[in-house]
């Protein structure tokens, strides 16, 4: 079970990564805190409840949730990005 847990955050996290290729490590860096920020703020968590800022104290399925939460968010905010661009 736990190695089925790590596949799945490892899948996630190298969705995220590929979704994010074409930026540099630092904007990449960047683009990951604003998309904290924004789930902290829309959904009013403080930063110790996300699972890759608090390691270890989050249940599993809190863990998978929030990840996904994160890899959908992120991928609506590269798209307005994306959009905001075409635009001007």
């Amino acid at each position: 079970m736990k190695q089925s847990k790590i596949i799945k955050n490892e899948e996630n996290h190298n969705n995220l990564v590929r979704l994010l290729q074409h930026q540099t490590p630092e904007e990449r860096q960047e683009f990951l805190n604003s998309i904290d920020y924004i789930l902290c703020d829309f959904l009013e968590f403080k930063l110790k409840d996300l699972p890759w800022c608090n390691l270890g104290k989050q249940s599993e399925k809190w863990d998978k949730l929030i990840r996904k939460v994160r890899l959908i968010v992120s991928r609506i905010h590269l798209e307005l990005i994306k959009k905001e661009r075409t635009l001007h």
